[in-house]
């Protein structure tokens, strides 16, 4: 997690001018986004249903 709000922060000083001020609010967008992103696949991927009855992962009906 450390690496990706390390890129994000990047990519968003990038995104603003010297004073702090967002200028580029696509590019900061963007940004967000894909930390949201990576931050969510993690979890989505090791999300196991423990409800008795129910298929695993990979598990087709």
């Amino acid at each position: 997690m450390a690496i990706i709000d390390r890129d994000t922060e990047t990519a968003l000083d990038a995104a603003r001018d010297r004073y702090g001020r967002t200028i580029n609010h696509d590019a900061a967008a963007a940004a967000r986004t894909r930390r949201t992103q990576a931050a969510l696949a993690p979890a989505a991927a090791s999300t196991v249903c423990l409800r008795p009855g129910t298929p695993g992962p990979g598990a087709t009906w």
